[in-house]
C-alpha cells in the first residue's frame, strides 16, 4: 500500500473505537482541501459493524459528500480514489484475513482479494477499526 505522499496515514484501532471515531470525523470536517469533485471519503461496513457506529458517522458527516458500502458491495469501488476510508471489522475477520493457511477455499480467497482492494482505495488516510462482537 502506498500513499500519494509521505503524510499518508494508515491506523488500525482496537479500543476505544467510538471515541478515536468521533475524534476522526471531526478532524476530516475541519479538512479544507477535501474534493468536490468526487466522493472524497468512504465509510465500509461489514455485517456486524454495530449500529452505534453508523449512526454516529451519519451524525456527525452531515453534509460531507461521501460513499457508504458494506461488504457486499466492494467490488463496486475497484478503480475509485477516495482521499481516506474508514473500514469497520470484526476481530474474527481481521483475524481471518492475517492467519496463514494452506488449502485456502475460493471464498477464503474471496475475502483476501476484497480486503485489497479497500487497502488499495485511500490517497491520504485509511483507518481500519477493528471490534470484538
Amino acid at each position: 500500500m502506498e500513499f500519494v505522499d509521505d503524510a499518508g496515514v494508515c491506523e488500525t484501532i482496537t479500543a476505544n473505537i467510538e471515541e478515536n471515531l468521533e475524534k476522526q470525523l471531526v478532524r476530516l470536517s475541519e479538512r479544507i482541501d477535501l474534493w468536490s469533485h468526487v466522493h472524497p471519503v468512504c465509510f465500509v461496513y461489514s455485517e456486524s459493524t454495530p449500529i452505534s457506529i453508523k449512526n454516529l458517522i451519519r451524525e456527525k458527516c452531515r453534509g460531507l459528500n461521501r460513499k457508504e458500502i458494506s461488504f457486499d458491495r466492494i467490488p463496486e469501488i475497484r478503480g475509485i480514489e477516495f482521499q481516506e476510508e474508514f473500514v469497520f471489522i470484526s476481530k474474527e475477520y481481521w483475524d481471518q484475513i492475517n492467519t496463514p493457511r494452506k488449502n485456502m477455499l475460493e471464498s477464503d480467497w474471496e475475502a483476501v482479494l476484497l480486503f485489497h482492494v479497500l487497502l488499495s482505495r485511500p490517497k491520504d488516510g485509511l483507518f481500519i477499526y477493528i471490534y470484538n462482537l
